[in-house]
């Protein structure tokens, strides 16, 4: 009878999860997550969108390394249960992948996002957080949905104000860009400075680069380099190759080791930016790993990496290498890349590789300025952004 009027243990219930998540304390969403799983009294609804939550943080490394195939089982699992959710996150990890898989119909991202679309906006309606920051998403992206900016721009608002870290980030990128909305960077830096004390690494990333910027916040390059630390540490690969950048520019932080180091690890993980950066880094002191680095990625498309072969080619002074560097650069300023244009010109004042000639040097610098000159070809993007900061 003593033991029969001790207090019954209560379970934590997926609201209980939901809520930790929400608040960036990913461990105990994860626990409670689990202990709705194993609950034999909960609902199906319930077991479903706990395995969706693990899902998401197993695919964006929340509170553990990233793991894609568990991330694929946990929302197989919520999908099978008639989640919703469940399919959108399948549907995501395959329009994600960027390539054809040879799947089942059944498995096809545009079919999946059709068929969560209406049931993700029903929750969302009903004002299930999770539920409006992904409804947002499926209508910037036209997954499922007609591609609607402005429909976006509301459903992010409302999830940010309920607060969701992912629609504060997206929301925040919408102010930047001025994307539905009148471009406002101090309102895009409060969002992103949201996000990051929820613990999201995105915005703990771009509440870094905010601060780099001045966004809502006087600037500050050790409190930017804090936040994109964290970012790093959590597994944002892009935050290793940022902060790479920041460590090998002309500042305070400046710090060539822990630069090359941070950009191996961006680069180990396929970051081409990284890969490019790196390379620039070691033509120096290891020039075969950097033309090893930059044709990788010049044979991969990059027009970037084309020019930048081009150049190191042709600035190594070698005769030999004249013919390659003189292709690369074509390549790329065929492609629009002002700085294979103004290489160009360069090589034929000086007749490297080519007979010399005035005119044509002429002629590729007027090209390049012409490129200089197109606020179109100005990057948008806030990484590329804070690439640029020396």
């Amino acid at each position: 009878m003593i033991l029969l009027s001790l207090p019954y243990p209560v379970r934590a219930g997926y609201r209980d999860a939901e809520a930790a998540f929400v608040r960036g304390d990913y461990t105990t969403a994860q626990r409670h997550c689990q202990s709705v799983l194993d609950a034999r009294e909960s609902t199906r609804r319930d077991r479903a969108r706990a395995s969706y939550l693990e899902g998401l943080m197993a695919r964006n490394g929340f509170g553990m390394p990233r793991d894609a195939f568990a991330a694929w089982l946990s929302y197989s699992a919520a999908a099978s249960l008639g989640s919703p959710r469940g399919r959108y996150g399948m549907a995501l990890m395959l329009c994600e992948a960027g390539r054809d898989l040879a799947l089942p119909a059944s498995f096809r991202a545009d079919r999946l996002f059709g068929e969560a679309f209406p049931g993700l906006l029903e929750e969302a309606r009903n004002g299930e957080l999770l539920a409006q920051a992904m409804v947002g998403r499926m209508y910037e992206k036209g997954y499922g949905v007609s591609r609607d900016e402005g429909e976006a721009f509301s459903w992010y608002r409302r999830a940010a104000e309920n607060g969701s870290a992912a629609a504060q980030v997206n929301l925040g990128l919408m102010l930047l860009h001025g994307r539905s909305t009148a471009r406002d960077t101090d309102a895009a830096g409060r969002w992103f400075r949201l996000a990051a004390q929820r613990n999201d690494p995105r915005g703990q990333l771009l509440h870094g680069m905010a601060i780099l910027n001045g966004w809502s916040e006087r600037i500050s390059l050790s409190r930017a380099m804090t936040w994109v630390q964290k970012a790093a540490d959590a597994g944002l690969v892009e935050a290793w190759t940022v902060l790479g950048y920041i460590l090998a520019g002309s500042n305070p932080e400046h710090d060539l080791s822990r630069a090359i180091a941070a950009l191996e690890r961006a680069a180990g993980e396929g970051d081409g930016r990284a890969r490019l950066r790196l390379a620039s880094l070691l033509e120096t002191g290891d020039p075969k790993r950097a033309r090893l680095l930059y044709t990788e990625e010049a044979q991969a498309g990059c027009v970037e990496a084309q020019a930048a072969l081009g150049h190191f080619l042709a600035a190594s002074g070698d005769p030999e290498n004249y013919p390659e560097a003189l292709r690369w650069l074509r390549t790329a300023a065929e492609q629009g890349s002002a700085e294979a244009r103004r290489n160009l010109a360069v090589m034929y004042r000086n007749g490297w590789g080519v007979p010399r000639s005035v005119v044509d040097a002429w002629l590729w610098g007027e090209a390049a300025a012409r490129v200089d000159d197109d606020p179109q070809s100005t990057p948008d993007s806030p990484l590329q952004w804070l690439l640029k900061v020396k």
